[in-house]
């Protein structure tokens, strides 16, 4: 797992990759500094990490773009997967240098509120609290990043589903005021996410039957539950969506609240993604 910290680490400061994001990472706090804290007189820092956070964490997919892609299309995977490290390890490593590469940034930023005290009062918990929570956030979409690239040989492909992903992320609470709130639309919501499920599960495991037998099993237990309280599913989709907003919790972090759940949700969802990067990982190394 060191080793391949160190190599991607090292690859992708050295290529200027990583040098690039760090400046555009805080070539936008600083915009927003401006903005928010000078433009407005105040020295509430916490603002300025929620309002670039969106913008800032765009240029994710750039870097996980190349966790795996690369590795394809230079034909380097193969060596890869030869190696006698645990798919587990591959990709932990790949995670943990890409987290280490987006730790740069964060931590210039985290002495920001340091200099805007100069100008009035900071309150230096609540900037660090939002500081950590958007680190932890960049971390999530690290690993959303990292499952698309293992899934695709195109660098430009995985970077275009990353930056997608992230919109789309963005977007969530948005898109559950527009979703309709009967109890119809969220079951046929719900049985389409059934179905792409079992379409996920088939690309991981390369098995037709366990992707079709998980898609009808988690279709008809949705069904059956429809049948028999309606009631549970009015308003399902839109209040789940709002529920699962990432940023949507960054911005309780700029009111004072630590959010713990918050970042157990941050941390817990990561895992999640980083799973399904090492089954694809391990469908690729089989195969």
């Amino acid at each position: 797992m060191a080793e391949i910290f160190k190599k991607d680490f090292k690859s992708s400061m050295c290529n200027m990759t990583g040098v690039i994001f760090t400046a555009y990472v805080l070539m936008w706090f600083g915009i927003y500094t401006v903005a928010v804290n000078f433009g407005n007189l105040s020295a509430q820092f916490e603002y300025t990490v929620v309002n670039a956070s969106f913008v800032s964490l765009l240029a994710l997919p750039i870097i996980t773009m190349r966790s795996f892609s690369e590795e394809k299309s230079a034909r380097t995977d193969r060596l890869l997967y030869s190696l006698p490290i645990s798919a587990t390890s591959i990709v932990v490593g790949k995670f943990l240098a890409t987290a280490a590469i987006f730790a740069i940034p964060v931590a210039v930023t985290a002495f920001y509120p340091l200099i805007l005290s100069i100008y009035g009062t900071v309150y230096l918990n609540t900037c660090i609290s939002t500081v950590v929570a958007y680190f932890f956030l960049g971390c999530l979409i690290i690993s959303i990043g990292m499952f698309i690239s293992s899934l695709t040989e195109s660098q430009a492909l995985s970077a275009i589903l990353g930056i997608g992903a992230v919109i789309l992320i963005y977007f969530m609470s948005s898109i559950g005021d527009l979703v309709s709130s009967g109890a119809s639309t969220s079951l046929a919501i719900l049985l389409a996410l059934c179905a792409a499920l079992g379409a996920v599960t088939y690309r991981l495991v390369g098995n037709a039957v366990a992707g079709i037998s998980l898609g009808g099993i988690l279709a008809v237990v949705c069904a059956v539950v429809y049948a028999a309280k309606k009631s549970l599913f009015a308003g399902l989709v839109p209040n789940v969506l709002k529920f699962l907003d990432p940023f949507q919790k960054l911005y309780g972090f700029a009111t004072g609240i630590f959010d713990v759940g918050a970042i157990v949700y941050y941390i817990s969802a990561a895992v999640f993604f980083l799973f399904l990067t090492v089954q694809s990982v391990e469908k690729k190394r089989w195969n």
